[in-house]
C-alpha cells in the first residue's frame, strides 16, 4: 500500500467519479467530518505494476463487516446476487474530493475545461495517481483532489465501506478487480 495523500471531508461525504462526467452524486454515508489517509494498493506482474484499489481509512476500528457503497436513491434490495452500483471510468481517471468542495467546483463550471486540464497536466502517469489543488478565486479557498487511475482502464468498478461493531464506518474502497477475492 501506498500513501498518497489526506482527503479533507469537511462535509463528511465523499464524492467519487470520473472528472469528465457531468453531476456526481457523493456515498450516502456520511463520516465525522475530517482528513484522513488514502492509500493505493498496487499490484505487480512479471512486466507491469496495476493500480488495484484505493482505499481511504476513517478510523482504526476492526472490520466487523462489508457492504456495497450506495449512493442516494440507490438500494440493495433492487439488485440480484450478480449486479452491483459502480463508478463508470470513461477518461481512465477518477477524483475523489470532499461534496462541498465539489459543489463549489460544479457552481463555478470549473469542473469542466480547466479542471480536466489541470488534471491531465498534472496526472503522473508512472505511478497512476496524483494530487491537484485547485483555487477558487471568490472565495480564496482551496480544492484538494486525489487523482487515481483505475488499474485496467475505462470500465464500471464497484466501491465498498467496512463497517465496525457499532455499525460505524471504518473505511472506504474502490476496487479495480485486480486482486481476485471472494469478499472483499
Amino acid at each position: 500500500m501506498v500513501n498518497i495523500g489526506d482527503i479533507d471531508l469537511k462535509s463528511g461525504q465523499l464524492v467519487v467519479g470520473d472528472p469528465s462526467i457531468g453531476k456526481q452524486l457523493p456515498y450516502a454515508e456520511l463520516v465525522t467530518p475530517g482528513t484522513y489517509p488514502v492509500q493505493l494498493a498496487i499490484a505487480q506482474t512479471a512486466n507491469r505494476y496495476f493500480n488495484a484499489f484505493i482505499k481511504i481509512q476513517f478510523t482504526n476500528h476492526d472490520i466487523e463487516y462489508w457492504k456495497l457503497a450506495l449512493r442516494p436513491g440507490q438500494s440493495l434490495s433492487k439488485l440480484d446476487a450478480t449486479q452491483f452500483y459502480g463508478v463508470v471510468v470513461n477518461t481512465e481517471k477518477l477524483i475523489l474530493m470532499d461534496l462541498a468542495e465539489y459543489k463549489q467546483l460544479q457552481s463555478k463550471a470549473a469542473l469542466t475545461k480547466e479542471l480536466l486540464e489541470r488534471i491531465d497536466k498534472k496526472f503522473n502517469l508512472i505511478t497512476g495517481y496524483s494530487t491537484v489543488e485547485f483555487n477558487f478565486a471568490d472565495p480564496v479557498k482551496n480544492a484538494y483532489i486525489i487523482v487515481v487511475s483505475p488499474g485496467t482502464g475505462n470500465g464500471i468498478y464497484a466501491a465498498y465501506v467496512a463497517y465496525d461493531d457499532q455499525n460505524k464506518p471504518v473505511s472506504f474502497l474502490l476496487d479495480f478487480y485486480i486482486v481476485p477475492w471472494a469478499n472483499p
